[in-house]
C-alpha cells in the first residue's frame, strides 16, 4: 500500500476486514470499514495524503477516487499559497523593523510612481505623519528648487522603467 501511494497511486479499499494491510492501518479507527487515501507527490516526491471514510464497507467510484484527488491537489495550492503569505508578511515585517531603525529616510514607490513605503525617519525628517503621505502626496515635500528636476527625472526613470537614486 505504502508503494502504491509514494508512486501517486490512490490506495482505495472497500471493505477493511477483506484486506490485511488496511486492517491493520485502522484498527484505531474502529469506525472505518472503507476509505480512499489519495498522495499527494511533490517533484516525484509523496508528501501528503488527503483520505475519506466510510463507517460501511462500500464500493468507492472513480469519480469519487477523481475528486478525492482533485480536492488534494486544491487543498494543497491554497496551503501553499497561504504559506507563502505568511512568508511575505514575515519578510516585509523584518523589512519594517530594518528600515526603521536605520537613521535616514527611506522610502520606496511602485511602478506607477505612487508612495507605498515610508520609514520612522522619513516622516521624522520630513514633519509628515505616516497617513500623509501616500500616493504622490511627497511631491509637495520636495525644496522648491529640487522639486522640479527631481520630478523630471523619477518619471523618466518610471516611464523607462531605470533606476532611480
Amino acid at each position: 500500500a505504502l508503494q502504491r501511494l509514494a508512486s501517486g497511486r490512490a490506495w482505495v479499499v472497500e471493505d477493511v476486514g477483506r484486506e490485511p494491510a488496511a486492517g491493520a492501518l485502522v484498527r484505531a479507527h474502529s469506525d472505518t470499514r472503507a476509505f480512499v487515501v489519495a498522495p499527494l507527490l511533490r517533484g516525484g516526491q509523496w508528501v501528503a495524503s488527503l483520505a475519506i471514510a466510510a463507517a460501511r464497507p462500500r464500493q468507492w467510484t472513480a469519480r469519487e477516487t477523481q475528486l478525492l484527488e482533485t480536492v488534494a491537489e486544491r487543498l494543497w495550492a491554497a496551503l501553499e499559497i497561504a504559506r507563502a503569505g505568511a512568508s511575505l508578511r514575515e519578510s516585509e515585517r523584518r523589512f519594517r523593523l530594518m528600515a526603521d531603525g536605520l537613521p535616514m529616510p527611506v522610502w520606496m514607490h511602485d511602478a506607477r510612481g505612487a508612495l507605498v513605503f515610508v520609514n520612522r525617519e522619513y516622516c521624522r525628517f520630513f514633519g509628515v505623519t505616516l497617513a500623509q503621505v501616500t500616493g504622490d502626496s511627497w511631491r509637495p515635500l520636495m525644496h522648491p528648487d529640487d522639486g522640479p528636476r527631481y520630478v523630471a527625472q523619477f518619471e523618466r526613470c518610471l516611464r523607462e522603467r531605470g533606476s532611480f537614486h
